[in-house]
């Protein structure tokens, strides 16, 4: 089941560098919870199911008038899920200043589906992972 879940991660970072939301609609579970970083101004803690999904990348992409990801490192945590580092490269819409911003997500899977993407700063994953092994 992991190598799945690593191939479904792989999958959402294309589909989100191809601006295909539908991916994830149709790859998220009905309860899926996108948990962005504390620290980001004009975001919701938590988006819940689809719907939240759809508000989550109508608010995310409206900041950028460009954005990429890049996968630095995939993690396979088995039933714990998948950790990823990665950096978001982008043009901020308001400023037009260019961003490098370094984070980690924590993906969860459940019967093939995203449940959960979590992000944190690369040291909370850190920790987070340490404490788990």
């Amino acid at each position: 089941m992991s190598a799945k879940n690593v191939k479904l991660a792989r999958d959402a970072y294309a589909a989100w560098n191809n601006g295909d939301a539908d991916w994830f609609l149709e790859h998220l579970s009905e309860d899926a919870e996108v948990r962005p970083l504390r620290e980001l101004v004009g975001f919701d803690e938590i988006y819940r199911g689809r719907g939240g999904w759809k508000k989550f990348w109508k608010v995310w992409r409206g900041h950028w008038s460009s954005i990429e990801i890049r996968v630095e490192r995939m993690e396979d945590l088995g039933d714990h899920g998948v950790l990823v580092l990665l950096k978001f490269e982008g043009v901020e819409r308001a400023s037009g200043a260019e961003a490098s911003i370094g984070v980690s997500h924590w993906l969860t899977f459940s019967d093939g589906l995203l449940t959960r993407i979590t992000v944190m700063t690369p040291q909370a994953a850190d920790r987070r992972r340490a404490a788990r092994s």
